[in-house]
């Protein structure tokens, strides 16, 4: 994790946060720029995933604001894989 005065943060395409089950596999991932969830390049700010290593939820933010042209910017699934959830957001607003 890195943080500058308290905050998170990290430049380059690197994780600022990156936490794991018990079991090894991936739990969480945040992408951070001066203490807001943010990621270039169309790709998630913030993913998390079950035990089983299924994705159950990815986030596209930019400057802390969800975010994401033409394409669901919040997507929530199962621990089967099934799909629960997409939202659309511009800019905060859906």
């Amino acid at each position: 994790m890195i943080t500058i005065y308290h905050t998170l943060h990290r430049l380059g395409d690197m994780p600022a946060l990156l936490i794991y089950h018990r079991n090894g596999k991936k739990r969480e991932a945040v992408y951070a720029k001066c203490g807001s969830h943010h990621r270039d390049d169309g790709k998630p700010s913030s993913q998390t995933w079950y035990r089983n290593g299924q994705k159950r939820t990815e986030r596209y933010t930019e400057y802390g604001l969800l975010h994401r042209i033409q394409k669901p910017a919040l997507t929530r699934w199962y621990e089967d894989g099934t799909e629960i959830q997409r939202v659309y957001y511009a800019y905060g607003e859906s």
